[in-house]
């Protein structure tokens, strides 16, 4: 519950291998999670408490834990594994750091207020 897809933000089923027989799996996505936009997701899971920047890509077979911080522009490639608690950015992705503690009450909070802020306007 809780989880914000963006404008602009595209979720992919993913390839399950590089190579013939191609299969899909069905991705998985926790809880308290934000994707930003213009991203593209084709990863295996998302853990919970996530917050994936904007224009990022998350090629297949991503696996992302729990506690985790994509910063915009990020590139992921296929079988990238990111662990519990990390800050996991560039082009490519590469471990930029540990979490701060205070990460998983942030994003809670701003999943929660997402649409308390969200401002809906009509064409007229």
């Amino acid at each position: 519950s809780g989880t914000i897809i963006d404008s602009g933000a595209v979720l992919h089923p993913c390839l399950n291998a590089p190579y013939p027989p191609f299969d899909y799996k069905h991705l998985m996505i926790g809880s308290h999670c934000y994707i930003g936009k213009n991203t593209i997701v084709c990863a295996r899971s998302i853990g919970n408490n996530v917050y994936i920047g904007n224009n990022c890509i998350l090629a297949d077979r991503v696996e992302i834990g729990s506690n985790v911080k994509i910063p915009d522009g990020s590139y992921l490639p296929p079988d990238t594994k990111v662990l519990d608690n990390s800050v996991f950015g560039g082009k490519p992705a590469k471990y930029l750091g540990e979490i701060p503690e205070t990460f998983q009450l942030w994003i809670n909070e701003f999943c929660s207020n997402y649409y308390l802020n969200l401002i809906i306007t009509q064409d007229k």
